[in-house]
C-alpha cells in the first residue's frame, strides 16, 4: 500500500501525505503518518541541545571519560577544542566564540589544559563514528553538507 493509499484509508482524505491535516485520525494511527527519525538526526538534535553548556557538563551528560582528552588545534597551534574517545569513534567539543580560549594561539606559550578547555562553553560538537560524521554548531570548522 502506498503512502497515499494509507493516508486516504486512515483519514478518509484524498491529499498527499505531506499536506494531510486530518483531525479525525485516531492516535494509534497517527504514527503511520509520521516518518521515522534517523539515528544521525537524533544525535544532531541531542548535540544541538548541548550547545552553550560547559564542556564539563557535556562530558558528564554524554558519559565521556575526560582522561582521554587531546587538544584539537589548527595550524599553526590555534586552539579549537578538545577531542575524546566516544563509543566506537571520537567526539570533539569546540570552544564557543567569545570564550577566553576561543582560537587562542599557543605556539610559544604554555598549552592550555583539558580542564581549562572543559570549563569553556561549547559552540560546536563533531562526532566521527562508524563512517558517520555528524556536526552541529557554528564553532565546527570546515562544514560542508553533502
Amino acid at each position: 500500500m502506498s503512502k497515499f493509499q494509507t493516508v486516504k484509508k486512515i483519514c478518509g482524505c484524498a491529499f498527499l501525505a505531506s499536506i494531510v491535516s486530518c483531525t479525525n485520525v485516531p492516535a494509534a494511527d497517527k504514527s503511520k503518518l509520521e516518518s521515522p527519525i534517523s539515528e544521525s538526526k537524533k544525535l544532531e538534535m541531542k548535540f544541538s541541545s548541548l550547545l552553550g553548556k560547559s564542556g564539563n557538563e557535556i562530558v558528564t551528560e554524554l558519559k565521556i571519560s575526560s582522561n582521554d582528552c587531546s587538544l584539537t588545534d589548527e595550524p599553526p597551534m590555534v586552539l579549537r577544542g578538545a577531542s575524546f574517545k566516544y563509543e566506537n569513534g571520537y567526539i570533539t567539543l569546540y570552544i564557543a566564540e567569545g570564550e577566553n580560549l576561543f582560537r587562542k594561539f599557543f605556539l610559544n606559550g604554555p598549552k592550555p589544559t583539558c580542564s581549562e578547555i572543559l570549563n569553556s562553553k561549547v559552540g560546536g560538537i563533531q562526532l566521527m563514528q562508524n563512517g558517520k560524521n555528524i556536526w552541529v554548531g557554528a564553532a565546527v570548522p570546515f562544514q560542508w553538507r553533502i
